[in-house]
């Protein structure tokens, strides 16, 4: 009885938190909060590049004509599992520019998505519950960036939405060092959701 009583409960909480992220209207002209949320942030995105003084486009004077974007898709958007395992585990990324640098491990994350299991490295953010998780995934090099792509992750909300998912600054200006995404954190599906496109500047 106990047994089932914790499946039901887990069983419960999953639900909960997938329907976070759904869609509930027919209506093509209504915006779900979770959808409207997607949008703002967006727009939030767009007017960092264009205007703020951390912005790539800014700090190389660069004409910013708009990020591209999939269309949201609450399907990928999903719960994850973060399995913990040695706490003091650093992996040595390669960034662009040829540095090692040493990222702390969060955990790795498990989660069903379009009806398989994938597990992807989460790396820790000082000083914040967000976790940064890199990906490659089917459509590089057709509809998005051939190196991957970066999603953040609030650990305490326990879903990936991969409608965040954004490209490195890296793309944008020769200024910046970013991780490159290593092989094994591979998806092997289409993941038709965040940023897109394989213009990376005003050029």
């Amino acid at each position: 009885m106990k047994r089932f009583t914790l499946f039901f409960a887990v069983a419960t909480a999953l639900t909960i938190l997938a329907s976070a992220c759904r869609f509930h209207s027919n209506d093509p002209y209504y915006l779900s909060p979770y959808h409207k949320q997607i949008v703002d942030h967006r727009k939030s995105q767009d007017s960092f590049y264009r205007y703020h003084e951390a912005s790539p486009f800014v700090v190389t004077q660069t004409l910013f004509k708009g990020l591209d974007y999939f269309e949201p898709d609450s399907t990928f958007c999903v719960p994850f599992e973060l399995i913990v395992g040695n706490t003091n585990r650093i992996d040595t990324i390669t960034d662009s520019k040829g540095n090692q640098r040493p990222m702390v491990v969060a955990g790795d994350m498990s989660f069903n998505l379009k009806g398989k299991l994938h597990r992807l490295t989460a790396y820790a953010i000082e000083g914040s519950h967000e976790l940064f998780v890199m990906f490659h995934d089917q459509t590089n090099g057709k509809s998005t960036y051939k190196g991957g792509r970066y999603v953040e992750v609030d650990s305490q909300k326990g879903l990936i939405d991969f409608n965040y998912a954004y490209y490195p600054y890296c793309l944008y200006t020769e200024g910046y060092a970013c991780p490159i995404v290593p092989k094994k954190e591979s998806l092997d599906l289409a993941v038709e959701a965040g940023e897109k496109g394989l213009h990376y500047s005003a050029d």
